[in-house]
């Protein structure tokens, strides 16, 4: 392997091991603010299935 190659794998492999850990530090926040009783926030805007999700309501899947 070449050195450019090595480098490219570790630099990878060490952007992949932050975002689990972000991913893993949000996640204990977001238990941990459940447990005290508090709703999580979401702040992002609406996506696709979002958008379709808020237009049902439960009259429209009668077998639930």
């Amino acid at each position: 392997m070449e050195d450019s190659q090595a480098v490219n794998v570790d630099y990878n492999t060490s952007m992949e091991k932050d975002a689990t850990a972000k991913a893993h530090k949000k996640v204990e926040e977001l238990l941990r603010e459940l447990r005290e009783g508090r709703k999580p926030v979401d702040n992002s805007l609406p996506n696709e299935s979002d958008i379709v999700l808020d237009r049902l309501n439960y009259k429209d899947l009668p077998n639930l």
